[in-house]
C-alpha cells in the first residue's frame, strides 16, 4: 500500500518538470538573397521589393555567402 502511494506521488511530480524545448533558427539557410539577373527588366516596386528583402537577409544573417 505504502509502495503503490509512494509510486502514485513520484509519477504525479514527473509531469511538473519543464519541456526540454529549443528553438532553431533556420531562415539564413532556407533564405538566400536575390540576384536578379542582368536580363532581368524590373519594376521600381519590384526592385525597392528586392533591395528590402536583401536588407533584412543582411541584417539578420550577416554578409551573403
Amino acid at each position: 500500500m505504502v509502495a503503490g502511494m509512494a509510486l502514485t506521488a513520484l509519477l504525479s511530480l514527473s509531469g511538473c518538470q519543464e519541456p526540454n524545448t529549443q528553438v532553431v533558427d533556420a531562415s539564413c539557410t532556407l533564405f538566400r538573397m536575390i540576384y536578379p539577373s542582368s536580363e532581368d527588366a524590373l519594376s521600381k516596386p519590384t526592385a525597392s521589393a528586392i533591395l528590402a528583402h536583401d536588407e533584412k537577409f543582411t541584417a539578420h544573417c550577416g554578409a551573403a555567402k
